[in-house]
């Protein structure tokens, strides 16, 4: 495990700082990268975007917060980099809070305060047990309840999914 710190105790710092963090890591050839905080998409964040998807094309998993401004997170870094595991934060009942950012980039909504907590359990969860370990996880079951409540499927098909996720897990 590698502490590569790139931003200050206030949660800012530069774009460049953190991109020298992320090439630090691939440098180090580390497994996961963990990042917990977000920024606007501008131009000035397209290297960002860059790096993060060279880590990914370099065979490390990168995990990233949504962003906690409820807006779409494929207009906020790392969410506009689709090969990046991205996380929103959910209330206790599974909903995703009102501030956590949203969208088809979001990959999954984890109980959190914030999206950089969310971010940094789910890079917990996956250095402990695996990706593969989410196909029978409760983050699948967090993933298609997103999924029901944004596509508004049927009660009929959410109780089909709700009795398959319930064996899943029980397993």
């Amino acid at each position: 495990i590698y502490s590569i710190r790139t931003i200050g105790n206030d949660g800012n710092g530069s774009i460049s700082a953190v991109v020298a963090g992320i090439e630090y890591a691939i440098n180090q050839h580390v497994d996961i990268i963990n990042l917990s905080l977000y920024a606007n998409k501008t131009l000035a964040t397209t290297v960002l975007e860059k790096e993060i998807q060279k880590a990914i094309d370099a065979g490390i998993t990168v995990v990233g917060a949504a962003g906690n401004d409820g807006a779409d997170a494929v207009n906020y870094v790392p969410g506009s980099v689709l090969d990046a595991w991205v996380l929103g934060a959910a209330d206790d009942n599974g909903n995703r809070k009102a501030i956590s950012n949203y969208g088809d980039s979001v990959d999954y909504y984890a109980k959190a305060k914030y999206t950089s907590n969310a971010a940094a359990m789910f890079s917990g969860y996956i250095s402990k047990y695996g990706t593969d370990s989410l196909d029978n996880s409760i983050f699948l079951m967090m993933k298609i309840q997103n999924l029901m409540k944004r596509h508004c499927l049927t009660l009929l098909l959410k109780n089909i999914l709700k009795e398959i996720l319930t064996h899943l897990i029980h397993k």
